[in-house]
């Protein structure tokens, strides 16, 4: 989930390398708060697990902040080239219904046992993650298109 903002914010605030930098160093900490929580043996706990899902949707949604301020900015055409915006809300979509369907441990919960080899909210989150990846890249190719092909006069 980091490095999906890294491109996203090099793009949408070409113009402002002081704005780019301090939205890498945000989500850079909350990035590596997402790993500690993750690789401390503490938080590997069970009834954690909706904990863990918060942290990760937390850092998902952070994006917010620089999108709403890259809108506010230089407005929702410009940025919907730039950052493709509409390709990271269908990110945003499915990175959030693969966090839920972890979190709320579905399907499973309903049929205990059922769905322990295929199925399990585990796996609907990690397909979840994977669709999100290629909306991301998608959005990536067009923002990079766009870029390349009209160029960005900064004033």
């Amino acid at each position: 989930m980091w490095g999906s903002t890294i491109p996203t914010v090099y793009y949408g605030f070409y113009c402002d390398p002081r704005l780019q930098k301090l939205y890498w160093t945000m989500i850079s900490a909350l990035a590596i708060a997402c790993a500690v929580i993750t690789l401390n043996p503490r938080f590997r706990r069970p009834e954690l697990r909706p904990y863990r899902a918060a942290m990760y949707t937390g850092l998902g949604l952070s994006a917010m902040i620089f999108i709403v301020h890259g809108i506010m900015k230089y407005g929702w055409s410009m940025q919907n080239q730039r950052m493709s915006l509409s390709w990271m809300g269908l990110m945003t979509a499915f990175n959030l219904v693969g966090a839920v369907t972890y979190a709320a441990r579905v399907p499973e919960r309903w049929h205990p046992r059922k769905y322990d080899n295929w199925g399990s909210s585990h796996q609907v989150l990690h397909i979840s993650v994977i669709l999100a990846a290629v909306a991301h890249m998608i959005g990536l190719f067009r923002a990079f298109d766009f870029l390349h092909t009209h160029g960005v006069i900064c004033d």
